[in-house]
């Protein structure tokens, strides 16, 4: 907050803490957040401000799908995020749809997303059979499999 006095935060800092609310900047979660290594750029830090998310533990309340928002809808971000958070123990909360992120391995993921434009389960299932079936030998195998699973 800018103008008010070293005394003046302290003062908010017991009123708050009386009413057991918690104050957070978007400093404190870049320093919370900085051991992890997170792919974040200071309007990352501002989606986690505004979704409540100050630690680590805090991404356990959200979805995949909150994440892949919070990343700008950039889907390489949101892999690397989504890697490094469950590395370190994140369990995400169920939506209705999967990112192929969560099921595919990231290099299979990346080209589905980056060549084909599909990024969930309910996109590639959305593909037709002739579509599916011209896609590189090497990626095959896998999305048929998912396609069989989901």
């Amino acid at each position: 907050m800018c103008n008010l006095g070293e005394r003046t935060m302290l003062e908010l800092g017991e009123v708050c803490k009386a009413y057991n609310i918690e104050l957070h900047s978007i400093h404190s979660i870049k320093e919370n957040l900085a051991q992890y290594h997170l792919p974040f750029t200071s309007k990352h830090y501002e989606e986690l401000y505004k979704c409540n998310i100050a630690s680590i533990d805090d991404f356990s309340k959200i979805t995949t799908h909150d994440l892949h928002t919070i990343c700008q809808q950039d889907y390489n971000d949101t892999t690397k995020t989504y890697d490094a958070l469950k590395d370190n123990g994140v369990v995400f909360q169920a939506w209705e749809d999967q990112y192929l992120f969560e099921l595919l391995s990231e290099k299979i993921a990346q080209k589905l997303s980056r060549k084909y434009h599909i990024d969930t389960i309910s996109r590639l299932r959305s593909c037709s059979e002739e579509y599916i079936e011209s896609m590189p030998s090497a990626i095959l195998p896998s999305v048929k499999a998912v396609l069989t699973e989901y």
